[in-house]
């Protein structure tokens, strides 16, 4: 329970009781880190099921409000998809993404780089990519089926698996850092568990919706082979931010699967 409050706490501003910090629950918060994708993902159904009734109750007997409905209401939901998952992280992964991006950006050496990641500014790259990040993100959203919707609790869970395996199974860019302090106290069962956890939500999206199940587990695999080969060629291993920058790749395009194949 101890591993589960941590986890929470680290990865989600969703409120939690102070937890004594040790070894043993850091090691295994990791096993936890997937369940906080799941619950992101059955938050946003939910708001998805709240906007989805909103029309039935509010009254719009006008043409107005007919057309309110029909064409603005949708974006707004969409716009509000988008931002839950941020707002629910706290943007912790998004972080990530953007000094990522301003890192391979820069086109300098791999310490540069590194020392880039560290950099708590954020630059020019990361303000574009991350402008173009939610406007897909929102677009996509306005296009997700109510069936579809329910594949979100199983990608977030997936990616998160694997966003977290790869800080235990990967080389490391640092001798110190988030990566290093999780593969330095995780145990050996830990990496099995993320792989097992992995797995569990890649079978059950496919047994959900065949087809999009299939294409999103094949972007999660693409999404994460990339994710070895440039993290080892740009800085000679994974990081933190690095792991945070897959996630939301990996996010993005296994929605473009759900909306392209899940309709």
């Amino acid at each position: 329970m101890k591993a589960l409050i941590m986890a929470f706490s680290t990865y989600s501003r969703i409120p939690m009781p102070n937890v004594e910090f040790s070894e043993r629950n850091q090691r295994a918060s990791l096993c936890f880190f997937p369940l906080i994708g799941i619950v992101t993902g059955l938050c946003q159904w939910l708001l998805m099921r709240v906007f989805f009734w909103l029309p039935v109750i509010l009254p719009h007997t006008t043409a107005y409000y007919e057309s309110y409905f029909h064409l603005t209401f949708p974006l707004i939901r969409a716009g509000f998809m988008c931002a839950l998952p941020v707002l629910i992280t706290g943007g912790i992964h998004m972080d990530g993404f953007l000094d990522t991006v301003d890192a391979k950006s820069s086109f300098r050496s791999r310490q540069e780089r590194l020392k880039i990641l560290k950099d708590p500014h954020t630059g020019a790259f990361a303000v574009i990519h991350s402008s173009l990040y939610f406007i897909i993100s929102t677009l996509l959203y306005l296009n997700l089926s109510d069936t579809a919707v329910l594949l979100l609790p199983m990608i977030y869970g997936m990616e998160r698996a694997l966003s977290a395996l790869s800080l235990l199974i990967f080389r490391k860019a640092r001798e110190d850092g988030m990566a290093a302090s999780f593969a330095g106290s995780a145990g050996g069962y830990v990496k099995w568990v993320l792989m097992a956890e992995a797995a569990l939500l890649a079978v059950l999206m496919i047994l959900y919706m065949p087809l999009a199940g299939v294409f999103c587990v094949l972007a999660a695999a693409a999404c994460f082979v990339y994710y070895r080969v440039s993290s080892y060629k740009w800085f000679g291993g994974v990081t933190g931010d690095l792991a945070g920058h897959f996630l939301q790749i990996c996010e993005i395009s296994m929605l473009f699967m759900a909306v392209i194949f899940g309709m």
